[in-house]
């Protein structure tokens, strides 16, 4: 007989595992916990986390997918499937993934971000600008939202408005080269 909270410890083991950074006990973790609970939309987020931390973008995408057909309404997993294929250099699926976390009403100062840059490379600057006023709204303190939104402004011609930004960036991270 299955204990169902035998899945949630290695969930959990696998979780402090990927915590300290040994993401291959972390996966196994994770693997063990799905196989005891197949459906652990959770589990299976978190391993597509690990393998992608380690460079296996295939697998990495295989388990949000799983998680996604187990939980339609998991809108997180689009984050980190955008943050995937960001790393393989696919910036339409991610600006598609990203995009999909934000029609979902998963808010979250990273996603903004990147969808900003990503917007920003398009040479947008209108789509960049939102979402990295979008990133400060989320997250005060994003140094690099207010760092790129000083670039965008710039590239629009409002200067004053461009250094505002980049003053506010420099007193939150006075060390940075970035600015």
């Amino acid at each position: 007989e299955i204990k169902p909270n035998l899945s949630t410890t290695h969930y959990n083991l696998g979780n402090l595992y990927r915590e300290k950074r040994d993401l291959n006990l972390a996966i196994q973790s994770y693997k063990k916990a799905i196989e005891i609970t197949p459906n652990f939309a959770e589990a299976q987020n978190n391993l597509g986390i690990c393998f992608q931390e380690i460079g296996d973008f295939k697998n990495s995408i295989a388990s949000f997918n799983l998680a996604l057909k187990i939980n339609p309404k998991y809108f997180e997993v689009y984050k980190n499937l955008g943050d995937v294929f960001q790393s393989m250099g696919n910036k339409e699926l991610g600006l598609q993934n990203y995009e999909k976390a934000i029609e979902n009403k998963i808010v979250n100062a990273d996603i903004y971000l990147n969808l900003g840059k990503l917007y920003q490379e398009k040479n947008n600057n209108e789509k960049a600008i939102k979402n990295f006023r979008n990133a400060i709204k989320s997250r005060k303190n994003c140094f690099e939202a207010y760092s790129n939104l000083g670039l965008c402004l710039h590239r629009k011609g409002e200067i004053n408005s461009a250094i505002d930004n980049y003053i506010i960036a420099l007193k939150i991270n006075p060390e940075s080269s970035e600015v």
